[in-house]
Order: C-alpha cells, then structure tokens, then sequence
C-alpha cells in the first residue's frame, strides 16, 4: 500500500512541474479549483492510507494462529491455481516451518500421501484455504480425503482489498477459510 501513498505524491508533483512549465497557457481558475481538488482528497485519504494494509487475509490468518493455537502447523488449498501457491506470512504465525501447498499439480491425494508420511509432530492441524472460488468443491475434494475436517473460521478481506477490488477486479481480494483436520492416521 505504500507506492500508492508514492503514487500520490508523484501526481502532485508532476501536477506542479507542469503548471509552471505552462503557466501562460492555463486557465487559472480551473487550475486553482484543481489544486484545492486534489490537495484536499490527498489530504483526507492520506491518514486513511498511511494505518491500513492490503492482502489482509493473509496477515490475519497468521494472526489467528498466532492468538489460538500458536505451535499450529498448517497446509494450504489454492486449487484453483496451476503450479504455485501464497506463502504464508508466517512470522505473523509465530513460528517458521515448511507448509504444503495444494494446487491443480499437487492434488489432495498427493497431500494426503504426505501428511501419512510425516511424523506426528509435522503433521498439520489445519488446513487454509485461500479465495471463495469454487469453495463448496474443493472442501468436498479434500473431506474426503480427512473426513474429520471441520470448519473454523474465515478470514475476510480488509475494506481497502474490497476497495481497490471494487476499482479493479484483476486485483487479488481473497479470503482465507480456516478448517481444522482433526487426524486419526492409521
């Protein structure tokens, strides 16, 4: 969020650059109305932008972690991508380890093969999965796989994600849901 504030700076500057630079050719009027516009927005949005952050569901996820079951480990369901998944900002979390990311590639079976190969203790209690698209599939795909998953919360996005969302779609506003595998491996 902060090249937005950069943004808005830059705008007043060159803003200014170019008055000078065609100072005999303007409406002042005009110009003046402008500037008192444009300072003014800057003004009031400036505080607001300055405190807030974007890909909150991110961050809080993390956060919910941190606050509920801070030794948690977790995997991550963005099925709805090809080969990659988020990282996860895990130094909200409190502590770093390796998570497993579920995509189109690695498919739930092959997390599941993970997950009865791993020690008790690096087992994920949990399970994130990112954005709303598709949601009722693909919890369906992964119960069952861990029929014991329950759902615990959901994570949504921050007011400035729905805005800039809102004037952009192709910006990212995902939420994040939150269930809890409750593992009985064999």
């Amino acid at each position: 969020m902060t090249v937005i504030l950069l943004i808005i700076i830059s705008g007043t500057d060159g803003m200014f650059m170019l008055y000078w630079k065609y100072y005999s050719r303007i409406n002042t009027h005009l110009f003046r109305i402008s500037k008192v516009f444009v300072v003014s927005l800057n003004l009031i949005l400036l505080p607001i932008l300055s405190v807030s952050y974007s890909k909150r569901h991110r961050v809080e996820s993390m956060t919910w972690f941190y606050k509920n079951d801070r030794n948690a480990r977790f995997m991550l369901e963005d099925s709805n991508k090809e080969n990659d998944v988020l990282i996860p900002p895990l130094y909200y979390a409190g502590h770093y380890f390796s998570t497993l990311g579920i995509n189109k590639t690695y498919t739930p079976d092959s997390a599941l093969k993970a997950v009865k190969e791993m020690q008790e203790i690096e087992r994920p209690a949990y399970v994130i999965f990112w954005q709303a698209e598709n949601i009722k599939a693909r919890v369906d795909s992964l119960k069952k796989r861990f029929p014991n998953m329950v759902y615990v919360t959901t994570i949504e996005p921050s007011l400035i994600d729905k805005t800039l969302y809102f004037l952009n779609p192709l910006n990212d506003n995902h939420q994040a849901f939150i269930y809890r595998l409750n593992l009985k491996m064999d």
